[in-house]
Order: structure tokens, then C-alpha cells, then sequence
């Protein structure tokens, strides 16, 4: 697999070990740890906002960004992400995409 599916696949061997350490970690410190799925590439704004998380399948868009930059949560999995980088620079810049 290329760079970009090992960073936004959540079954990529990258993301499989990810998830483990986060979860060893996790285990160790005794405070929620989140794996971060990568997102570059979407179809649109309204696309994105409807997607589901990628392991349970519920909803996972936050009202407001955490830390104003992860615009998705579940957690039930532990994964944060964001709205897609390109979709999200056309939004910002007024584009309608």
C-alpha cells in the first residue's frame, strides 16, 4: 500500500499497529489515547460531513472541531480525524466543492 492508504486506511498494517500501541499506552497511563486517521482526499463538503466512523459505523462528527483541527471522534474506537484536506481548503477559500 502507498503512504497515503497506510495513513487513512483502518485496515492498513500502519493504522493495525497504531492502534495497538495506542492501546498498550492507553492501558499504561490510564487516560484515553486517539489514533489519527489521515484524510487528504473527499468528494465534498456535505460528503464528508456525513461519513461515519470507519470501525463502528455511527456518527462521529463533532459540533466543533477539537482542537481546531479534528473535525471527527468516536469514542468508542479511539479515532479522531478530519475533514478532508482538499475539500476543506476550496470550503475555506469560499469555493463551493
Amino acid at each position: 500500500q502507498g503512504a497515503h492508504q497506510q495513513l487513512s486506511r483502518l485496515d492498513s498494517e500502519l493504522s493495525a499497529d497504531g492502534r495497538e500501541l495506542a492501546r498498550n499506552l492507553e492501558s499504561k497511563v490510564r487516560v484515553p489515547v486517539y489514533y489519527y486517521l489521515s484524510k487528504y482526499f473527499g468528494r465534498s463538503d456535505r460528503a464528508e460531513r456525513k461519513r461515519k466512523c470507519p470501525s463502528c459505523g455511527k456518527p462521529w462528527l463533532r459540533d466543533e472541531p477539537l482542537h481546531r483541527i479534528f473535525d471527527f471522534l468516536c469514542e468508542r474506537c479511539r479515532l479522531l480525524s478530519n475533514v478532508a484536506c482538499d475539500v476543506r481548503r476550496v470550503r475555506d477559500s469560499g469555493g463551493s466543492r
